[in-house]
């Protein structure tokens, strides 16, 4: 969970610069959207050692509630991704089909594709991004830099 302490201090927000009252609304917010947090924190964990099982691969929490942008009124999913070797596309489709649904292959913002798969686990729709290895390499580098920044 974001600490609300620790954004304050690096300077992110400076409640001085707000009503006391308009901090406090802000502040409640923030509260309410966390409020999934510890279900969706287990379910994440399934789901990924689920897809482990089922791939051999690591996924990572590609989506906003990985880097803590989900709102309370966004779809309740999560999205994982994992790295794959481009010519073991076939076979990673085959292993996946009886676990979850093929959605099938979709542009990414590196100018190739991803497999896309989605299931449901405890009532939250999991979606799984399949992306070659140098792409993951390169999202989780820019998820990494979220982390720390």
């Amino acid at each position: 969970m974001l600490d609300l302490d620790a954004v304050l201090a690096a300077g992110w927000a400076d409640p001085e610069h707000f009503s006391r009252e308009e901090f406090a609304r802000a502040e409640q917010f923030w509260l309410a959207s966390r409020a999934e947090d510890t279900r969706l924190g287990a379910v994440r964990a399934e789901a990924a050692r689920l897809i482990r099982s089922w791939t051999g691969r690591q996924p990572r929490d590609v989506g906003s509630f990985g880097i803590q942008t989900n709102l309370e009124s966004s779809d309740l999913d999560l999205d994982l991704g994992i790295g794959y070797p481009a010519e073991a596309r076939d076979a990673l489709i085959t292993v996946m089909t009886p676990h979850a649904s093929f959605a099938g292959e979709r542009r990414t913002r590196f100018d190739t594709t991803r497999l896309v798969f989605s299931f449901t686990l405890h009532g939250v729709e999991i979606d799984v991004s399949a992306l070659t290895e140098a792409d993951f390499t390169v999202a989780c580098r820019m998820l990494d830099h979220i982390d720390t920044a």
